[in-house]
């Protein structure tokens, strides 16, 4: 079989299997950095020709996020067999262990940048599909502390939401 023709069903594969909107970062990190399924330019082009032919879309016009559409699983499900079996089960078992993991990365972004003063301004969001539902901005004193909050947010993200909200709720 063609590279570039197992490259797309591999992609395919992976987008059906995390069952969510993955954005092209999560599926060249997934399919190229972490496991090493495909090259990374290959991966590249794979999830570009794969959009313009209609077998993925962006759903609610989102350019970030990528879905199998009912003709990407159509075309999965004819060529499903083209799939070494190996490589399905180890997709299959990957993305099972680490579903949640890539969600909460997508959900749950941040950044930070040095201020004239020297201080650090920390920019910690909360995303669905559409809009931002939650963002904190926080000016720290070093960069020590900004990379720490910054690492933990992924993490904590979902406790501080609901603690800010019960707080402001009550």
């Amino acid at each position: 079989m063609h590279d570039i023709v197992l490259s797309k069903l591999i992609v395919l594969f992976t987008v059906e299997q995390m069952e969510f909107p993955a954005t092209e970062d999560t599926l060249l990190e997934v399919c190229t950095t972490v496991n090493e399924w495909l090259e990374y330019f290959v991966c590249k082009t794979a999830v570009k020709e794969l959009t313009e032919s209609g077998l993925l879309c962006n759903p609610q016009n989102n350019k970030k996020l990528h879905s199998i559409t009912a003709d990407g699983s159509a075309c999965l499900s004819h060529f499903f067999h083209c799939i070494p079996v190996t490589l399905r089960n180890e997709i299959s078992a990957y993305i099972k262990e680490n579903r949640q993991k890539y969600k909460r990365k997508q959900e749950y972004t941040g950044d930070y940048y040095k201020n004239l003063d020297g201080t650090y301004t920390l920019i910690l969001k909360i995303n669905d599909s559409i809009n931002t539902i939650f963002e904190l901005r926080l000016v720290v004193q070093n960069r020590h502390d900004a990379k720490w909050i910054y690492k933990n947010w992924i993490d904590k993200a979902s406790l501080v939401y609901s603690s800010v909200y019960e707080i402001l709720h009550e």
